[in-house]
């Protein structure tokens, strides 16, 4: 595994572990809220919704480039819908670092496939 495919592992075991041990606290904590609840929060206060927002569109960016990418590099289609499925059912910050992951594995066995003979 290079550097590189090093920290988008670590990177996304942080983007799994951090979001959901607030999320745990949030649906599970003394206050617990609903799912309604935890997507009005993002709108609670205009730094909140900064967040929020920015949070939107870079997911939107991200959804762009990942099926762009996904198609460019020849992977498998299949794979844009599980980081988007990632993305929303366990974190945009896990789902991403996987991704990258997973392209620089691809363009690594690709580039390993296509490398002339020694």
């Amino acid at each position: 595994m290079t550097v590189r495919q090093s920290i988008y592992a670590v990177l996304a075991v942080l983007g799994l572990v951090v979001p959901w041990a607030f999320n745990i606290q949030f649906f599970f904590g003394d206050d617990a809220g609903t799912l309604v609840d935890f997507f009005a929060d993002g709108f609670t206060t205009a730094a909140t919704s900064s967040l929020t927002v920015d949070l939107l569109i870079a997911w939107l960016a991200a959804a762009v480039f990942v099926f762009a990418e996904t198609r460019r590099a020849g992977m498998r289609q299949v794979w844009f819908w599980i980081y988007m499925a990632v993305s929303g059912f366990v974190a945009f910050a896990c789902a991403l670092p996987l991704f990258l992951l997973a392209r620089e594995r691809h363009l690594a066995e690709t580039d390993a496939t296509h490398a002339p003979a020694a």
